[in-house]
């Protein structure tokens, strides 16, 4: 890094930032225009390759015509086709179409898939080393662009990336916002001092001043690099002495770059200009542009230091000449180039930029342009530009198009909605619904704004908007999606009856529809809406929308059919099926980049992996889930997965913790919410029950129980607080109160046959007949409740089962079979970190009396036995026959003495436990 004047101390810097170790980092260079930004910039750029980094660059500018994703493009210019190829296959493409390595084809990528292949780009180049991405004058940075780094930035953790970026202190830049949130360096450059200026102007122009002119020209400058340079290239092409007095000093940097500029020769100017306004000044369409003689046009630039011309393209060595030669032409000037450059730019989305600059009067022409222009840009996933065009179409639609302008700028705001600017949406929107639109434009008006509602987290007024949007639809279509948005938005408020007919009447609707998509999408909202309103499971329908579903084409909030289907299937209890579908939808969410529904996703399969037992799985991905939400900003559904956090929680035993996440989803956005304030009162239900607090537990629950008593109840997965509610009645002597609740639990368990709710019903009913003194039929109760849990994998409750059948036996003075039921309980607890539960089961089996429980870690007497068995040589159905128990009951013996013994197979076990059985008939 040589040949830089005055700033040995932030090329020091610069340096130390390089050698640091590896992990992300960011370094922001800032200051006023010419301070000196962009030539620190390139010695860091020149020191990172010398370093043997990779080194993505990009050097965006001001530009009256500034396209989607160009900084991502010129950042991936030198990455090769056989990096992206690494990328998962939706990423790939979605970033090969962004970047016009491949024609868009079918459903255009989304934002958040084209970000979230960048993301990954990324961390697969810094496999192979460090990574330094380069942006200089990051203030210039089109929305798109800026969009994706945001989201790459957020999510670096201790991949070997650097970020350096320069940037104007007199802007503001969201970009810049986010970097410093990440923690970020920065070097704020003033001025030379008046020694390096002294230096400066003699090692660069070979100018040398008096002391006194140089003292002046310094204190005029402020010791501003570029504007000293200026003054000194004036002098001495001017002429004047060096003694001279006055300096010829204008007020400022950028009058003296137009000066300038004014002398150069009118092709130059010409050149220069049509430079200025494109994207990317490539030779060949500046020939096409100024016709020929564009070397020689281009020659005094290049002397003048103006511009460098260089791998086919003219680049202007600083922003602000590109600034003076625009200031510098009329307003004549500028549209004149602008309508040249309409016909002669590489894109189409350009193309229809300058068109719209070169016509500033409504022409159907150019709107339609501006329409195509947008369609190119959306295809690549510029959603913010194409939706900047269809503003600009709208405004030169002539006025006797009304209808025309009204779809244009519906269809802005939709993209302004969808690119994750919900209140430009929102402003248009109500612009156009001031105006007198036809019914069927005000329904999609309105739908739209309620869908900005939802953005917001405003569901009340997201209903209110989608039922006035019903009373204007006269299309089939439109009325079924606004009745699929009003099913999801419904299903927030617990109103399932309404959901279930929103979503009833869209598929009947739709009964003659040819879109298989959107088809597969309602069935699939009808299937789980019909569902929650506890009419089960219509697997027709579930099966159907998967063969219709386009995973690559999504109209409707949510997961889409297969990640209701997953939702579906492990509501039911068809955990081995969920598991599957549930992964998929997560790593198909994962690659898109779609945080916001994969919270969604991550929660539900957080709540898969604790009922099977899964406990430390089941923390750590409901933890990815607040994070997902927490990223995208989204405060209910942080609010809810927090709620159910404390879930998880409740079973492990964390008592603190509990509480605390409670509070947290109690105070935060969505509190109101019946899905937040279920698994809140659930948790703290569940809790307060394994700390045999029944008035607490009671409490806790209350507010829903007299809610579900006065309406009773539907689907009994969204009760599942109720087992801990009819204990604590039971436990406080209420039984009768018990009774009822327990009657239409039992029913609707059977109608539906949900396994998990006629296993703890019968559960129930068990503690039910043991409080009522009937211990034979508590027993029965038990032995059904176990025959049901061998249905279903809920291996909490069934120990719960356990512990509850242990207790009655000791009270039947059945000690051998009640220690059989406790240990068994305790294992299971104490495998599963449910430590609260497993001192219960522990406390239970000391009231037993007779041979102490052994401590954790040896094998208790029915483990012993039954590895024993084992290891002779018979099968768990015979051991199962040997000693009256259940095969599930000998696999769990089995899978605990293994884990204490550290054996894998029945071969090892059969040489650490020799004698075996011998002799035992079975």
């Amino acid at each position: 890094m040589t040949g830089i004047v005055g700033r040995e101390a932030e090329l020091a810097a610069l340096a130390a930032f390089l050698d640091a170790a590896a992990r992300p980092r960011t370094l922001i260079l800032s200051g006023g225009p010419g301070i000196g930004k962009s030539t620190l910039w390139q010695a860091g750029v020149e020191a990172a390759r010398e370093r043997g980094m990779r080194v993505l660059t990009s050097r965006p500018s001001e530009t009256e015509t500034r396209l989607s994703l160009t900084v991502l493009a010129d950042l991936l210019e030198d990455v090769d086709d056989g990096v992206l190829a690494a990328l998962p296959t939706p990423q790939a493409r979605a970033l090969e179409v962004a970047l016009l390595r491949a024609e868009p084809a079918g459903t255009p990528p989304e934002p958040r898939a084209v970000a979230a292949a960048f993301l990954g780009l990324l961390r697969e180049l810094g496999i192979a080393g460090s990574v330094l991405v380069a942006i200089d004058d990051v203030q210039w940075l089109d929305k798109a662009s800026q969009d994706v780094l945001s989201f790459a930035l957020r999510r670096l953790d201790r991949e070997p990336l650097r970020f350096l970026i320069s940037v104007r202190t007199d802007t503001t830049s969201a970009l810049v916002r986010t970097f410093d949130r990440e923690r970020a360096d920065r070097i704020d450059l003033t001025g030379l001092s008046y020694g390096a200026i002294r230096r400066l102007l003699v090692e660069r122009l070979n100018v040398s001043l008096s002391l006194s002119a140089s003292r002046r020209l310094h204190e005029a400058t402020e010791g501003n690099p570029l504007f000293a340079l200026e003054i000194g290239r004036l002098l001495a092409e001017s002429g004047v002495a060096v003694a001279a007095e006055p300096l010829p000093v204008p007020d400022d940097i950028q009058t003296l770059v137009r000066n300038r500029v004014s002398r150069l020769p009118p092709p130059t100017r010409e050149l220069l200009l049509a430079a200025a306004l494109l994207s990317r000044p490539d030779v060949e369409t500046l020939r096409a542009t100024v016709g020929a003689g564009l070397e020689e046009a281009l020659d005094p630039a290049e002397r003048a230091g103006i511009v460098t011309y260089r791998r086919g393209a003219v680049t202007f060595s600083h922003p602000l000449h590109a600034a003076g030669v625009v200031a510098l032409a009329s307003a004549s000037g500028r549209r004149d180039m602008h309508r040249r450059l309409a016909d002669t730019a590489p894109e189409l989305e350009e193309r229809a930029r300058h068109r719209a600059r070169g016509f500033d009067v409504p022409d159907a022409v150019t709107a339609r342009l501006l329409d195509q222009g947008a369609a190119a840009a959306r295809a690549r996933g510029g959603l913010d530009s194409a939706a900047e065009l269809l503003e600009r179409a709208r405004e030169l639609t002539p006025a006797d198009d009304v209808d025309e302008g009204h779809r244009r700028g519906l269809e802005a705001a939709e993209l302004h909605l969808q690119g994750g600017d919900p209140e430009r949406a929102r402003v248009l929107l109500e612009e156009l619904l001031s105006e007198p639109l036809a019914r069927p434009r005000r329904a999609e008006a309105l739908r739209i704004r309620s869908e900005v509602s939802l953005a917001e987290e405003n569901l009340v007024e997201a209903d209110d908007l989608l039922v006035q949007a019903l009373s204007f639809a006269d299309d089939v279509r439109a009325q079924a999606r606004i009745h699929l948005v009003l099913t999801y938005v419904a299903h927030f408020s617990f109103d399932f009856v309404r959901t279930s007919e929103c979503a009833r009447r869209a598929v009947e609707l739709l009964a003659d529809s040819d879109d298989g998509p959107f088809l597969a999408e309602a069935l699939s909202y009808c299937a789980i809406a019909d569902f929650l309103a506890g009419r089960g499971v219509d697997w027709k329908k579930v099966e159907r929308a998967l063969e219709l579903e386009d995973p690559d084409r999504t109209v409707l909030p949510g997961l889409g059919p297969i990640g209701i289907a997953a939702f579906l299937r492990m509501f039911v209890g068809h955990h081995a099926a969920a598991r599957g579908l549930i992964r998929a939808t997560c790593s198909r969410l994962a690659e898109r980049g779609e945080e916001k529904d994969l919270a969604t996703a991550l929660m539900w399969h957080s709540w898969l992996e604790m009922s099977c037992g899964n406990f430390g799985a089941a923390a750590r991905i409901a933890d990815e889930a607040i994070a997902c939400a927490s990223m995208t900003g989204n405060r209910i559904m942080e609010t809810w997965a927090t709620s159910l956090r404390a879930w998880v929680d409740a079973h492990l035993g964390e008592v603190a913790d509990v509480r605390r996440r409670c509070a947290e989803a109690l105070a935060g956005e969505g509190r109101d919410l019946p899905h937040t304030r279920v698994w809140v009162m659930s948790s703290l239900a569940l809790l307060e029950s394994s700390l045999a607090d029944y008035e607490a537990t009671w409490e806790a629950c209350r507010g829903f129980a007299d809610a579900v008593e006065g309406r009773g109840i539907g689907e009994p997965f969204l009760c599942p607080w109720l087992p801990d509610a009819i204990e604590a009645l039971i436990a406080l002597g209420r039984l009768d109160r018990a009774e009822g609740f327990l009657v239409a639990f039992e029913e609707r368990g059977r109608s539906l046959d949900r396994v998990w709710a006629l296993a703890t019903a019968k559960r129930c009913r068990g503690l039910l007949c043991a409080a009522r003194g009937d211990l034979a039929g508590a027993l029965a109760s038990f032995e059904d409740a176990l025959a049901e849990h061998e249905r279903i994998d809920f291996p909490f409750e069934r120990a719960r089962t356990l512990l509850a059948l242990g207790g009655v036996e000791r009270r039947a003075r059945q000690r051998a079979r009640a220690r059989l039921a406790l240990e068994e309980a305790a294992g299971e607890f104490e495998r599963m970190g449910a430590k609260v539960w497993a001192e219960r089961a522990r406390g239970e089996l000391e009231r037993v009396g007779g041979r102490r429980p052994q401590p954790a870690g040896t094998l208790t007497a029915t483990e012993r036995r039954v590895s024993e068995l084992a290891a002779s040589g018979l099968s768990n159905k015979e051991i199962a026959r040997a000693l009256f128990v259940s095969a599930h009951t000998v696999e769990v013996h089995l899978s605990h003495a293994y884990a204490k013994l550290g054996v894998h197979s029945r071969a090892r076990l059969a040489r650490l436990l020799p004698t075996g059985a011998a002799g035992l008939k079975v």
